[in-house]
């Protein structure tokens, strides 16, 4: 069974903007995705995967966000149009270092 998710603030530094910013930590029903969060200044999307890994995929649209929340299978969303269409880049490799 999945564990119980909570909403909660994520505090990190913008890319872009170099300023510390707060994204929403949103729990996802997904294998794969545990939590998503978007930064609508920047465009980021930040996707936290069961394994912990969290990753930053640049220039994401606010509908391919809104899109991503509401598939029906957001892992596929993932797998078919996110990952390999943005500029990517890891936010956390695993467990530990970071946190929402």
């Amino acid at each position: 069974h999945r564990r119980q998710n909570r909403r909660r603030l994520w505090l990190h530094e913008s890319y872009t903007s170099h300023k510390m910013k707060k994204i929403e930590r949103i729990p996802v029903d997904s294998y794969i995705v545990s939590a998503v969060g978007y930064d609508t200044e920047s465009k980021d999307l930040y996707v936290e995967f069961n394994s912990g890994k969290i990753y930053c995929y640049q220039e994401v649209e606010p509908e391919v966000f809104q899109e991503l929340l509401t598939a029906e299978s957001v892992g596929s969303y993932m797998r078919y149009g996110i990952i390999g269409t943005y500029s990517e880049f890891p936010v956390r490799r695993g467990k530990g270092e970071f946190t929402w």
